[in-house]
């Protein structure tokens, strides 16, 4: 997946995490070719909204994609489909990094 770290570290500053905390995931999952139990649980502690996007990827609700994950069914393509859309231009922390970089540079500049 091209640009991986960037997008990650979009993630984080929208979560106000560390990218350390999303990479460890991300890279268990594509590790694995799946994405499981614990992978879910971690995401959502940490406020990324995986299991609402898996529900519109797949047109499932909560319960089906919870079971869905119990049976090792969602892979690492569709659980890199979710990270894509949410840092797509439109998605939800779509190019976070700049748009801080910019604030925090503007906000020094008007001290």
């Amino acid at each position: 997946m091209e640009n991986i770290e960037s997008r990650i570290e979009d993630i984080a500053i929208g979560l106000s995490v560390p990218s350390e905390k999303i990479k460890l995931v991300y890279d268990n999952v594509k590790s694995k070719g799946i994405m499981q139990g614990d992978d879910l649980r971690q995401l959502t502690k940490i406020g990324m909204p995986m299991v609402k996007e898996l529900c519109a990827l797949y047109g499932k609700n909560i319960t089906e994609i919870k079971l869905m994950v119990q049976n090792c069914e969602i892979d690492f393509k569709h659980f890199g489909a979710v990270f894509l859309y949410l840092t797509n231009e439109g998605g939800m922390f779509y190019e976070l990094k700049k748009k801080h970089i910019w604030k925090t540079v503007s906000d020094n500049y008007k001290e």
